[in-house]
């Protein structure tokens, strides 16, 4: 049955006098009791009630039909505040209400305590004398095992007919034992006046579970239609869950909070109906590029991993650091907010910058897409480009921009350009160093390389001739600003790092100088780092004869002038 349905049938069942039992029978999770609860309220909010006392009992581990009789009377709230719990007070008005009517009848109210501050004692007369209740009794199947079923559908029965009440009653039949089961199907056709089957499709669940509204709203909704969730309860916690994650993130790119509820309801559904879904472990590892790439042949055929082709139908790649701290908060039942803040803000400092790239070579299809004579247009769209978009625009970039610029005759808007960004890009030395771009032809405009230079050496460090040889140690390489450095460097500098290093570092600076020393067709700078080497090492040597043993078994160096390779 549809759930529109079954919606009209209990709220045609809420506003009718009449006494009647209804079953609601589904699955667990599937949303029975969050239904009921639903239809009731908006029945109370359109005053649509036609019964003015309403008892809700669960049935998880009652064990006797008296436990059971007695609830039904403790429960009893009124229903113009649903919102009200069970209490001495609730169980003192309704026997306030009963005396009233047994005073005007006459009948067993000495019984009854004469104040209406007092309850104790009254269930069982309260019970015989209850009537025109709306009675919901649920989880039947989990009814302790001194509790029949057949007595639970007998009490409902007397209710209709003796005392004038509704009666709904909602379980899970699938838990029933088989014994059980035989038992209720036969009794209930002869009690039930309506049985309902509630199997919601995810989109009905959906329409049920959800009460958050706006774009998050239809966003969790459509991701959860992907999975087929039909359980209300798995909704309901991706719900909590995705609606927290909006509070930590707030203030975000949208697509941040996009990829954050994307994430979170994968993850729910993991955790909350592991059954069908692929384990967190497996999310946390997956791969969406694994096995691609085998060349080894198999005469087997390739199994198919339903769980990956969940996922990827999904469209979830390989989960990063922000995706990482939404699982494992999901998997630990809360979120380490801070964690998470912080990763969501990095993955919002990542979308900046892609859009600012994606701006920046925007601007250069001006130029590249047609032959129209618009020249102001290239040299204001490229110059705006830089300026809007200076912190993902480096070095080469601003060349080729400059380049640009001079060839359209903008000379003195390339200047301003030039001036502009080493004014206004922030970064550390290696964002200067122009020595970097090599690789890509290094960089061409004169007015350009001057300005990056003179940036670079307002934010070089500073840098000993032991750190060059520790560093072309363990790189085994070095590029000219470190020849220069270590050139200039004395013989007396040179011989003290020999001397001072121990451990690791002296490896990594014997290495360097051997290094050195082994250059063939040496530069005048490197001629000049050789002779120093050279001769500190020799001055070491002299100093006794363990250290001659040392220096000529290392470096091949005899201190009476022969020199070994």
């Amino acid at each position: 049955m549809s759930v529109a349905k079954l919606s009209s049938e209990v709220i045609r069942f809420i506003s009718s006098e009449n006494p009647e039992i209804v079953c609601i029978k589904g699955k667990w999770g599937v949303g029975k009791t969050y239904a009921w609860r639903k239809l009731l309220k908006e029945s109370q909010q359109k005053k649509s009630i036609a019964l003015k006392q309403y008892s809700y009992v669960s049935l998880f581990g009652r064990n006797s039909l008296t436990d059971l009789r007695n609830a039904v009377v403790e429960n009893s709230i009124s229903t113009d505040d649903l919102d009200a719990k069970p209490s001495l007070t609730s169980l003192e008005q309704a026997a306030h209400v009963f005396r009233q009517g047994l005073n005007r009848a006459g009948f067993l109210s000495q019984y009854l305590p004469k104040s209406d501050k007092y309850a104790d004692g009254i269930q069982r007369i309260m019970f015989l004398l209850a009537r025109n209740k709306i009675v919901c009794l649920d989880d039947l199947e989990r009814a302790g095992t001194g509790l029949n079923i057949k007595d639970v559908l007998g009490l409902a029965s007397q209710l209709k007919e003796e005392k004038g009440c509704k009666v709904i009653i909602l379980l899970n039949d699938e838990k029933l034992e088989e014994s059980q089961k035989i038992d209720f199907e036969d009794q209930l056709e002869k009690v039930a006046d309506i049985i309902f089957n509630f199997d919601p499709s995810p989109e009905e669940a959906i329409t049920i579970a959800l009460t958050t509204e706006g774009t998050f709203k239809e966003m969790l909704a459509q991701n959860i239609k992907k999975f087929k969730v039909n359980n209300i309860r798995v909704i309901k916690k991706t719900e909590f869950f995705c609606n927290r994650l909006i509070e930590v993130l707030d203030g975000l790119n949208p697509r941040v909070l996009h990829q954050a509820i994307h994430t979170a309801t994968l993850a729910s559904f993991s955790k909350f109906q592991p059954g069908d879904a692929p384990t967190i472990e497996y999310i946390m590892k997956f791969d969406p590029y694994a096995g691609l790439w085998d060349s080894k042949e198999t005469s087997k055929p390739q199994e198919t991993d339903p769980h990956a082709d969940l996922l990827l139908e999904y469209g979830f790649g390989s989960a990063d650091e922000f995706d990482k701290s939404i699982i494992s908060g999901i998997e630990k039942g809360f979120f380490d907010d801070q964690s998470v803040r912080n990763f969501g803000e990095a993955a919002n400092h990542n979308l900046t910058l892609n859009d600012q790239g994606a701006a920046y070579r925007e601007a250069w299809k001006i130029y590249h897409d047609s032959y129209e004579d618009n020249a102001d247009e290239i040299i204001e769209s490229l110059i705006q480009s830089v300026r809007s978009n200076i912190s993902v625009v480096d070095i080469s970039n601003l060349d080729a921009v400059i380049q640009t610029l001079r060839e359209l005759e903008a000379n003195e808007e390339a200047t301003e350009l030039i001036k502009y960004y080493v004014n206004n890009k922030n970064g550390d030395a290696t964002t200067w160093d122009t020595e970097g771009y090599s690789y890509r032809g290094g960089i061409k405009d004169a007015e350009v390389l001057s300005a990056c230079n003179e940036k670079f050496r307002l934010h070089e460090p500073e840098i000993t001739p032991k750190e060059v040889l520790l560093k072309v140690g363990i790189s085994q390489g070095w590029n000219t600003k470190d020849d220069a450095l270590l050139a200039k460097a004395s013989i007396d500098d040179i011989k003290q790092i020999l001397k001072s290093v121990r451990g690791e570092p002296r490896s990594n600076v014997i290495s360097a100088a051997k290094l050195y020393l082994s250059i063939s067709n040496p530069s005048a700078v490197v001629k000049e780092i050789q002779r120093k080497l050279d001769a500190a090492l020799r001055e070491i040597a002299s100093e006794n004869d363990l250290n001659r043993r040392r220096i000529k078994g290392v470096f091949g160096i005899d201190i009476d002038g022969n020199a070994s390779t």
